[in-house]
């Protein structure tokens, strides 16, 4: 080893001729430093759409990682509020590593934009008729021109994928770049005028960027380790009519279409893809354990088209993903069709609805005398909920019915940003109201944490019955409308507490005295709620 002495002792000439030859050799390496930490730095991936698939010309977008602007194709995806005649929506779809800039260019001129969820920050400048904005990871964007929710543009920006098959591996079902229907590939097999893919234990079916696929996805019933992903569409938009109702599909069809059915399936594993339009639930499970589902990006405008609906299923993941549903978004129910018994064990998180129709998220609406127990939802956005029947009511909606037990879910980080129709929160006890079975027997033991609502149309209630109370129930920094909500001014946020135990605010006194006020207050509160003041 050589004398740490040795270079203090040399010449004050040898050592600034070495200093300066440092300088020289760090010089570059700090440049590249600085590059690699360019905010606008990355690399994008933008993949071509079939040249027998329809884009669109209502947006022009294009991205930039820094070097030369690459124009994303965008598609249609029908969309309806209040199952009401379906119009277009629009969607892009990139792969990125790292960070990108991004420009919008609606076809008619616009006076405001906005870009959604509010939470991610974003905010782009606007010039000659150009919206103009970075993105610095994956994420799920709405792009909204003068307020229209309803012709806006979602932005889908995905992580570049890692696990790509092997397309010459037996078990995997490999659809390349292009379209694929019934007439033109033979993996695709027909019954009953539907299109199907039928998916054995152990097969991975991969739609590869710029690949279309027109059919359902159904595996064997008591499948095991089946895996669908990529970045391509499953696309069943040609299936649903104009006016998107449940008797004109019925009517033309027979029957109704899933994206992917899955019964008695265990270890299934579905990402990365974009679901267009399914005629039913664009997920449905029943009797599903050990399913993961990652960055998913759904659209529905049929009655009914549900967007992920499991029944009597366990040990579930559902995350980053994007939900615009004509119904409810995801569901969690019991005994119903071929599933039986209770769904339990689910985390929900780092996800985006936006619900034209219905639920954003629903809990225990279906059963037999079922636990639907153990939920954490949480980091989730809901950019807007609407309903037009009471009886639905609840962007977040959690009912017992059918004899079911609803227990142990939290809530945390919920931003609702708008209930344009309906409540933000109903927490109910009742009859099923299509089945007219026996009520449930009653809600307990949930937490609503660090939960924000931005505007709505109604306030929200708790609804129990005389003898199944929803009981055990925390609002931990509950915020409606820009007011934080405890004890003393829960009304502002609930105009109905019923049948009701222990449903606690955050207190808003401490120490000796401010619980004995708490104490008169919830007396206070409990005292108007008999007389419904």
């Amino acid at each position: 080893m050589k004398d740490p002495c040795v270079f203090m002792n040399r010449t004050p000439v040898k050592c600034i001729a070495c200093l300066v030859a440092a300088m020289l050799l760090l010089v570059p390496c700090l440049l590249f430093a600085a590059s690699a930490a360019d905010p606008a730095g990355g690399r994008v991936v933008v993949y071509d759409a079939p040249e027998s698939v329809a884009v669109c010309d209502d947006y022009l977008v294009e991205v930039s990682d820094g070097g030369e602007w690459i124009r994303v194709p965008v598609f249609a995806a029908g969309v309806t509020r209040g199952r009401r005649t379906c119009t277009e929506t629009f969607f892009a779809s990139v792969d990125l590593d790292g960070s990108m800039r991004v420009r919008v260019k609606p076809k008619r001129p616009f006076s405001s934009a906005q870009i959604r969820p509010l939470y991610d920050g974003i905010s782009g400048t606007a010039e000659d008729g150009v919206l103009s904005f970075e993105v610095s990871g994956p994420c799920q964007l709405s792009v909204e021109f003068d307020g229209d929710v309803m012709h806006n543009l979602q932005l889908f920006v995905n992580d570049i994928p890692a696990d790509t098959p092997d397309p010459a591996d037996p078990d995997v079902i490999f659809f390349d770049a292009g379209l694929h229907t019934a007439e033109n590939d033979s993996r695709i097999s027909v019954r009953d005028g539907i299109p199907i893919l039928y998916v054995h234990s152990g097969q991975t079916v991969w739609l590869a960027g710029g690949a279309v696929v027109k059919s359902r996805i159904l595996p064997d019933r008591g499948a095991h380790d089946v895996t669908v992903g990529g970045r391509g569409i499953l696309d069943l938009y040609d299936w649903n009519t104009p006016e998107g109702t449940d008797e004109s599909i019925t009517q033309a069809f027979g029957r109704r279409i899933f994206g992917i059915e899955a019964i008695d399936v265990t270890g299934l594993a579905v990402s990365g893809i974009i679901f267009r339009n399914a005629t039913a639930y664009t997920v449905c499970g029943q009797n599903v354990s050990g399913a993961k589902f990652e960055n998913l990006k759904l659209f529905s405008c049929s009655d009914f088209s549900d967007g992920i609906d499991l029944m009597s299923s366990e040990d579930i993941e559902i995350r980053d993903s994007y939900i615009r549903s004509n119904d409810d978004g995801i569901v969690a129910s019991g005994t119903c069709w071929s599933a039986v018994g209770p769904s339990r064990g689910w985390l929900v998180e780092n996800c985006v609805f936006m619900t034209d129709c219905g639920h954003s998220v629903y809990i225990g609406g279906i059963g037999s005398n079922d636990e639907i127990c153990d939920m954490r939802f949480r980091d989730i956005d809901i950019l807007d909920d609407y309903e037009e029947s009471s009886y639905y009511w609840g962007a977040i909606g959690v009912n017992s019915c059918d004899g079911n037990l609803v227990h142990d879910l939290s809530f945390e980080d919920i931003r609702i940003e708008r209930v344009t129709k309906g409540e933000p929160i109903r927490l109910t006890v009742r009859n099923n109201y299509e089945r007219e079975d026996t009520p449930g027997r009653g809600i307990t033991d949930v937490v609503f944490r660090n939960v924000t609502v931005g505007s709505s149309g109604e306030k929200s209630s708790i609804k129990g019955l005389a003898d199944a109370k929803i009981s055990n129930v925390l609002f931990d920094n509950f915020v409606f409308e820009g007011t934080t909500i405890g004890p003393m001014n829960y009304r502002k946020a609930f105009h109905q507490v019923e049948n009701g135990e222990n449903v606690r605010f955050t207190a808003e006194y401490e120490g000796a005295f401010g619980r004995l006020l708490n104490f008169f207050v919830q007396l206070l509160n409990r005292i108007l709620d008999l007389f419904r003041v």
